[in-house]
């Protein structure tokens, strides 16, 4: 597993240890995702989506999700791809 140090942009460009990373390219997207560690040891996830916004420029929407919120959110999240790939609405 990879530790590197950081900047998080929307930190004052403190340095949070990146835990581990992964990428999924798609016709349209990338998207970025991160797991961080704040300096007082609590874990987050990072989700950057970026895409081609025209002329060659990109935009980006970043999230995160904390530590004490994950497992909720992986919850509701679940749930919510599950209807879409069972198509059950």
């Amino acid at each position: 597993m990879q530790k590197d140090l950081l900047p998080d942009n929307n930190t004052n460009d403190v340095k949070r240890k990146v835990l581990n990373k992964t990428r999924i390219s798609t016709g349209t997207h990338n998207y970025f995702i991160e797991l961080k560690e704040s300096e007082n040891g609590s874990k987050y996830l990072v989700i950057d989506q970026t895409s081609r916004s025209g002329n060659n420029q990109y935009s980006s929407v970043k999230m995160r999700i904390f530590e004490d919120e994950i497992l909720e959110f992986h919850r509701q999240f679940k749930k919510m791809v599950k209807l879409m790939v069972e198509d059950d609405l």
